[in-house]
């Protein structure tokens, strides 16, 4: 049987690291929680599910995921968000892929976005329907063979070889309140300025958040939440939108 250890990324995430936790409980060898000095009871949480606790001033999305993913003690990691969580039935087929041994590079899991404005709590929120084309991530995966990008934003692993996707889905609760991805959208945009190539922002500015509309309203049936999903799509072509608007003011800076 593979040794695996989930690691997780944190900064005040007490209202979803439970569930995530919980739901890797029975899977895990190792949880190890990378933690940014969190000031809510996220470090009490973590410790309560006697995860592996190092606090580290935040580097960058994707420096600081590999640093994790450095620190864990077993070479077959299970990376996640401390808003996301295994459904029950992904638990099962991940328990089952454990005792055959795991192999190769790794596994890409489908996942599911949970659509509301205000909190996971409240009864008008919803998943994306069944019908909707699932993003799929590389998750599951041995770290000798995978590397993560060095991006401040993206940290997705990548492997030049082919990795499974698993059947089941991981559940990703999100960002619910509007002015919180709203202030976020703009903190990636900036962060995303060091990464920049502006001198492609002038196009991109008018096309790309069309295109991230088009994306997930259409080409992945977005529109199977009629309004939940429109406001989803909306949110992403502003997300894109501030992206390039970003990059025109970090050239404009440098001229």
């Amino acid at each position: 049987m593979t040794s695996i250890s989930a690691v997780i990324t944190t900064y005040n995430n007490d209202d979803t690291l439970g569930r995530c936790l919980s739901s890797v409980a029975r899977l895990a060898d190792e949880l190890l929680v990378l933690d940014s000095f969190s000031s809510d009871t996220t470090l009490k949480i973590a410790t309560a599910y006697g995860c592996s606790v190092i606090q580290e001033t935040f580097r960058g999305y994707g420096p600081q995921k590999q640093y994790a993913v450095d620190l864990a003690g077993y070479d077959w990691i299970l990376l996640l968000d401390a808003d996301e969580a295994l459904s029950s039935a992904l638990q099962t087929e991940l328990l089952m892929l454990k005792q055959n041994h795991l192999t190769g590079t790794g596994y890409r899991l489908r996942r599911r976005e949970w659509l509301a404005w205000k909190s996971p709590i409240e009864q008008h929120g919803k998943w994306q329907h069944d019908w909707v084309k699932l993003t799929d991530h590389l998750r599951l995966f041995d770290r000798r063979l995978v590397t993560l990008s060095r991006h401040p934003i993206h940290a997705a692993p990548s492997s030049f070889s082919a990795t499974p996707l698993l059947n089941n889905v991981l559940l990703h609760w999100g960002d619910a309140p509007f002015s919180y991805r709203r202030s976020k959208a703009r903190r990636y945009a900036e962060l995303d300025d060091r990464h920049a190539s502006p001198w492609r922002a002038y196009p991109r500015l008018l096309l790309a958040p069309v295109w991230a509309f088009v994306q997930d309203y259409f080409l992945r049936r977005g529109f199977m939440n009629p309004v939940l999903g429109l406001a989803a799509a909306a949110h992403s072509a502003y997300a894109t939108f501030l992206k390039y608007r970003h990059k025109l003011k970090f050239r404009q800076a440098g001229d």
